[in-house]
């Protein structure tokens, strides 16, 4: 199947004033040592002062991943970092994630596409590799770390190829020294060909997770799954999709959660024009999630835009 790519740079916008309705750009960072077709700015993150760019079709799908770090107003180029296994084919950097002084890097090739995901310390101004997580039971073809999500000491890996496409993701914590499996999430209901766990995120005691074929209103249109931690583990406490007839689906293809808001991208819906694309908002009361708004671009264009990780 044909891919198509738009990513070759990223660009950093700024809030201007405290309660400005606008942003104004202030950067365009390009690799140092970018060639075409890096896929350079495919999965992007930023804690602080701190930003981490992926590159994963860099030195032919070896992949690779960028930090930089801001100096007064501008933002320059710290480290690029690599896989210390890492061969052709591994597409690490396919998913970035950056909280505080770890950085973790999601290479959904490795090893046959089981997958594995490395984690990164920040030592002044270098960041060292403390270790590669897979999956304990991963299998190849998995996928496992084609979405990656680190939130202080926990870090939440999918692995959305996992049992024929049902899809999983996994959850690390930190003890101090190591860092070690802490669940295997599934959806209760998940069926093959959902591919629950191809899009992640996480804040606190919350975690979501997109399933975005899952057919709950009709043939792929899609879901997002929100689980709670109570004590050291994460109970499934709420699935949500969209009710809206212009939905072509998949829903929650990309996914982001913070405080009691949650936002759900769908791909294909009917926003400015047909397949222009629009987002979900969610807000949590109590344990129900209640959709609060649906986000549209003002201008748009028929065109459609597949993640990499679709194929």
């Amino acid at each position: 199947m044909k891919k198509m790519y738009i990513c070759f740079w990223v660009t950093l916008f700024i809030v201007s004033g405290l309660f400005a309705q606008e942003w104004s750009e202030i950067q365009q960072i390009i690799a140092s040592d970018g060639e075409y077709n890096d896929q350079f700015g495919n999965d992007v993150d930023i804690s602080g002062d701190y930003a981490v760019v992926g590159s994963f079709y860099n030195a032919d799908s070896t992949g690779a991943a960028y930090i930089y770090h801001r100096n007064g107003t501008l933002w320059e180029e710290q480290i690029k970092l690599t896989a210390s296994d890492g061969s052709i084919g591994d597409f690490f950097g396919c998913a970035v994630s950056i909280s505080g002084d770890f950085v973790v890097v999601g290479a959904r090739g490795d090893d046959e596409e089981l997958g594995a995901a490395y984690v990164f310390h920040r030592n002044g101004n270098f960041w060292d590799e403390q270790v590669k997580l897979i999956a304990s039971d991963g299998e190849i073809g998995d996928k496992f770390g084609s979405p990656v999500c680190i939130d202080g000491d926990n870090i939440l890996a999918g692995a959305f190829a996992e049992n024929d496409y049902t899809g999983a993701a996994y959850v690390f914590y930190n003890t101090g020294t190591e860092w070690i499996e802490q669940v295997k999430l599934t959806a209760s209901d998940g069926m093959p060909n959902d591919c629950f766990g191809i899009s992640v995120s996480m804040d606190g005691e919350y975690l979501v997770i997109g399933a975005p074929f899952d057919d709950i209103n009709s043939s792929c249109s899609g879901s997002a799954y929100i689980f709670h931690k109570n004590g050291t583990s994460w109970e499934e406490q709420s699935k949500v999709s969209y009710f809206d007839e212009d939905n072509f689906g998949p829903f929650a293809t990309s996914v982001s959660i913070s405080g009691d808001y949650l936002v759900c991208g769908a791909l294909f819906d009917e926003g400015y024009c047909i397949a222009s694309g629009s987002a979900y908002m969610f807000q949590r009361n109590g344990t129900t999630w209640i959709e609060h708004s649906k986000i549209t671009s003002s201008v748009g264009s028929f065109f459609m835009f597949l993640d990499a990780q679709f194929f």
